[in-house]
């Protein structure tokens, strides 16, 4: 794994392919949920952003990956569009 990453793409390609593509799949669903959130690497790890502020934070392990939520006071000040949208009737 490289010391330093710039970006999320970067960090999810250092990772066997097997691992890589659960990464990968992490990813589209925090994207599929939250569309209008931007993403970056912090603390060498990906993390979501939404309004520039971290959201949630996730990571590879030998054997296992995290998801790491940040507490509701050092998140953004409105919810995602897709908390606060109404939903669809079937």
């Amino acid at each position: 794994m490289a010391d330093k990453f710039t970006t999320v793409d970067e960090y999810i390609s250092s990772f066997p392919s097997d691992v890589a593509e659960i990464l990968q799949g992490v990813r589209r669903t925090i994207r599929a949920v939250v569309p209008e959130a931007g993403e970056k690497i912090s603390y060498q790890i990906p993390t979501i952003t939404l309004d520039d502020k971290p959201l949630l934070y996730f990571s590879g392990w030998k054997s296992h990956i995290a998801l790491y939520p940040l507490p509701l006071s050092t998140t953004p000040s409105r919810p995602p569009s897709s908390l606060t949208a109404p939903a669809k009737a079937p």
